[in-house]
């Protein structure tokens, strides 16, 4: 029986609103992408897609694991008084 196996891939950068605005890391992300699609053909793996989410840690609870320095992101309970 054939069947596919779909990976995906997770990263992140810190950056603030300026440089988004800026595009600051736009040039760095699209030689990132050229590269990982070059060594995803390498293996015989296709791309398939990517997107980017800027994400406000106002609105968010992100915090770096103690242990193996992962981004943690959850959202903030709403509390009600």
């Amino acid at each position: 029986m054939k069947k596919y196996a779909v990976r995906r891939h997770y990263s992140y950068f810190e950056t603030n609103s300026e440089e988004v605005d800026k595009g600051v890391f736009d040039e760095k992300l699209e030689s990132f992408d050229q590269e990982f699609k070059a060594l995803l053909e390498k293996y015989d793996l296709s791309f398939i897609s990517n997107d980017t989410r800027f994400i406000a840690v106002q609105k968010m609870s992100a915090t770096k694991c103690e242990k193996c320095g992962n981004l943690m992101i959850r959202p903030l309970a709403k509390i009600i008084f």
